[in-house]
């Protein structure tokens, strides 16, 4: 049971990469750092020198992860292009140091987070992380999601501009009211 349980996982996440890269991609240039990366299948894609990090090393990434405590990026100011945080940062137990770091490592930061703008939208977001959390490992804060308003909200008090924002269908394959924020932030 759990084989098929994983083989399940794995093609979902195959999928989800595939449709995640076809959102992102127009936003990321240069060397890129992907925060909260998972199994790499988003930065094994990425430009060359990019980079992932996460709080935990999945049992089989497709691209080498560097772990940190997910308050402290382990690299310096201003080295990468872009940072990217793709359905990661409402994961995070200090959302405000996060930001606050990737501000600092980078010249432009990409986030996309699921969208909990609607009461159906907030329920099937916490639904699918109740049932997708466990089976893949990762810690679950009902907290940690915010509104649309509330990410501006974060951004702006940390000194990042939304310079592009659009609001997306869902990526996770059989999960139809999942829907998705992508914003695209600069430092004021």
């Amino acid at each position: 049971m759990a084989a098929l349980v994983s083989k399940i996982v794995q093609r979902s996440d195959r999928i989800r990469a595939k449709r995640l890269l076809e959102l992102l991609k127009p936003h990321l240039s240069g060397r890129t750092l992907d925060v909260g990366c998972w199994n790499g299948d988003i930065t094994q894609h990425l430009e060359p020198g990019s980079i992932g990090i996460d709080v935990a090393m999945p049992p089989k990434p497709a691209t080498p992860v560097t772990l940190f405590d997910g308050k402290n990026i382990p690299f310096g100011d201003r080295e990468f292009d872009t940072v990217l945080c793709s359905t990661a940062l409402h994961h995070a137990e200090d959302q405000d140091s996060l930001v606050e770091e990737m501000k600092r490592v980078g010249k432009r930061v990409v986030i996309l987070e699921d969208d909990v703008d609607g009461l159906l939208h907030r329920l099937s977001v916490i639904w699918l992380h109740k049932i997708g959390g466990p089976m893949a490992g990762i810690p679950f804060y009902s907290a940690g999601f915010r509104s649309s308003q509330e990410w501006r909200e974060l951004f702006s008090k940390h000194g990042l501009k939304v310079v592009f924002y659009r609001r997306y269908p869902g990526i996770q394959s059989g999960w139809p009211l999942l829907r998705h924020h992508l914003f695209v932030l600069e430092p004021t």
